[in-house]
């Protein structure tokens, strides 16, 4: 749309034409660009009927996109727009026709001539402006529309004015800030916010990496803001199928507004149209529709995330804009491996974390200075270690990541958080591993797992108050996440207050009957309980739910303490043919060879485990299953070598 000035008012608004900008008493609203065109076009042709196909042709040219499109913007305009001194609207819809702009529209040649609201001055004359105190005295006929004032009139205003110095001051700032105020008060205050799966629609297999990398993508690039809470993915990604009322999913996650799209594929290019509802009253707050090259889903990504922060209910720093115009590469197919690796990596499954490893390492290799991504690999092999593999294999791999990942970038508060799982699991550095732990927070206080692991750290050094309230304070700030919670359960546990612990594993599984670490973290509660057959229970179900070695110990470890020893000596037989063909943690032997009474085998088996580096000795201190072995010279010994003596 072309111009010739750059400024234009009504009433006391200003549209900024150069910068796409709508303005009320000079503070910015939040409109998108394509609100403001469709404002100036309506404002243009004031009085005349502008019809929807006219609107449509002129603000989306060559483009296809949908009439609900220009229905909502109108929308959305019409309630940031109110309604004028005399009660009426600026906009008036003509049913099946278009839209009418009901207010005089004035051209400014330039930015020196403003609009100064009546409560604090009117123009008059050439660059003069009077205040309201002087308002008052002048002649009939004179001030906003007057054209000049009298010498002597003038004068005595001049000699008057410092008199009211104080009170003009006072008034200045009072209607600033409440204009600031004000302007504020018109969003919806969105405090917290849950990105969901996008949907697919017509993507190939090859591609359905696409609706949850970009959401993933999303939620991460979103939890730079310190002003708010973003649901993490392991929150969201149970709504892969399309939810259909957005209201509940938004209780559901107890979130104030809800963002959720869908893609297409034609060819090379990717259509994405997005969403964000107000959970409130199920209202949009505004929806977008982009047209794009498949290779630029950044360029999706970066237009998302600024309209998102548009919708927050107070203005961002500049750290933290800073922050989310941040490109961590300018490499389409680095940065569509990534989407992959981040698409597997929340698969959680064997075959998933090898994926992970092959698109994370692509995405190096095609961009070798990408920090998101050597964050990204440091985070799997930490996942991987111990479980999937040796420590001493995954733990050295994890900090080349995460230390490559700092070098690039040192505000990554991902990489800090694996730097620190490092110098806690494989270390037993306990004092390093906080200063990174802590280093994450700082950067991101929203960060649920910061909380969560520095909470275990916590736990280790038996520091039970703190690491409750901590891993409390993750809890709270994604209540919806069931790993949050049990983590508050294995707290409770380890801290021996076992009625506690039970009680929230048992709060989790009514959110969830089928989370199986909750089932198997009440298994061990209830055996310290000595509650064995409701123990055997809970961890029977854990191991339905996944043939895992730790619900093999658990199941064996609480036959052997309710004097089963027939049952408890298969599960020990089972873990070592297991540990022939796939990783087995020498610790969970060590604690079925403990509860059998077999000392000396079980504190063999933990020397093994720290030859290995295995990270389940970060338990050692204060395990309420050892202390069988607590007595032993031996054990005494262990302790000391991991710095826990």
């Amino acid at each position: 749309m072309q111009n010739q000035n750059r400024f234009y008012e009504f009433a006391n608004f200003r549209i900024d034409v150069a910068k796409h900008r709508l303005l009320r008493d000079g503070e910015p609203l939040p409109v998108t660009p394509k609100a403001v065109e469709i404002l100036l076009l309506l404002a243009q042709n004031s009085g005349r009927i502008v019809e929807k196909d006219e609107l449509m042709a002129a603000i989306w040219p060559d483009t296809i996109v949908e009439e609900s499109n220009l229905t909502q913007t109108v929308y959305v305009l019409r309630k940031i727009l109110g309604q004028d001194a005399s009660g009426e609207k600026f906009i008036q819809t003509i049913p099946k026709r278009g839209y009418r702009f009901l207010h005089e529209l004035r051209a400014v040649a330039d930015e020196s001539d403003l609009i100064v609201k009546h409560q604090t001055s009117s123009r008059t004359g050439i660059g003069e402006e009077v205040n309201p105190a002087e308002q008052a005295l002048l002649p009939q006929g004179h001030g906003p529309k007057g054209r000049s004032l009298e010498p002597r009139i003038r004068i005595a205003l001049r000699f008057m004015l410092p008199l009211s110095a104080a009170v003009l001051v006072t008034t200045l700032i009072f209607f600033y800030w409440n204009h600031k105020s004000s302007s504020r008060e018109n969003r919806p205050s969105i405090r917290s916010i849950a990105v969901l799966p996008f949907q697919s629609i017509g993507v190939p297999e090859s591609d359905s990496y696409l609706g949850l990398g970009l959401a993933d993508a999303l939620i991460g690039r979103l939890g730079n803001l310190k002003q708010i809470q973003v649901r993490p993915t392991s929150a969201v990604r149970v709504y892969a199928t399309p939810p259909t009322d957005l209201k509940l999913v938004g209780r559901q996650l107890k979130v104030d507004a809800v963002l959720e799209g869908n893609i297409q594929r034609v060819g090379d290019r990717i259509r994405v149209t997005v969403q964000l509802v107000n959970v409130a009253d199920g209202a949009q707050l505004w929806s977008r529709q982009f047209d794009e090259q498949l290779t630029d889903m950044l360029g999706i990504e970066d237009a998302i995330s600024t309209k998102i922060t548009g919708s927050l209910a107070t203005e961002l720093t500049d750290q933290e804009q800073k922050q989310l115009a941040k490109r961590y590469t300018t490499n389409p197919e680095a940065y569509q491996a990534y989407l992959k690796a981040r698409y597997y990596y929340n698969k959680g499954t064997a075959e998933g974390w090898q994926r992970t490893l092959q698109y994370f390492n692509e995405a190096i290799e095609k961009d070798p200075n990408f920090a998101l991504a050597h964050a990204g690999l440091a985070d799997a092999y930490q996942r991987m270690a111990s479980v999937y593999l040796p420590a001493t294999e995954a733990e050295p791999l994890a900090r080349s990541a995460a230390l490559r990942a700092l070098q690039l970038d040192d505000t990554l508060y991902e990489a800090h958080l694996q730097l620190g799982l490092v110098k806690l699991y494989y270390d037993w550095d306990w004092q390093a591993s906080d200063i990174e732990f802590s280093r994450a927070i700082e950067l991101n206080p929203n960060y649920v797992e910061g909380h969560s692991w520095r909470g275990l750290y916590l736990v280790c050094m038996g520091r039970f108050d703190e690491a409750i309230a901590e891993m409390k304070q993750a809890e709270q700030l994604d209540p919806v996440s069931l790993p949050a919670r049990t983590m508050v359960g294995w707290a409770y546990y380890h801290a021996r207050r076992f009625d506690e612990a039970i009680k929230v594993h048992q709060a989790t599984l009514d959110m969830d009957p089928n989370f199986e670490w909750a089932h198997q973290s009440l298994g061990w509660a209830y055996v310290q309980k000595g509650s064995y057959k409701e123990a055997i229970d809970a961890l029977k179900r854990a191991r339905e739910l996944l043939d895992s070695s730790f619900n093999v110990a658990g199941l064996g470890y609480a036959y052997a303490m309710a004097g089963n020893r027939n049952e408890a000596q298969k599960s020990l037989t089972e873990l070592i043919v297991r540990s022939k063909r796939e990783h087995v943690p020498l610790y969970l032997i060590a604690l079925l060879y403990g509860a059998l009474g077999q000392k000396q085998e079980a504190l063999a088996s933990l020397e093994e485990a720290f030859k290995t580096r295995a990270g389940q000795l970060i338990y050692l201190r204060i395990d309420p299953r050892l202390d069988v072995l607590r007595p032993e010279p031996g054990f005494k010994s262990l302790l000391q070598r991991i710095n826990l003596g």
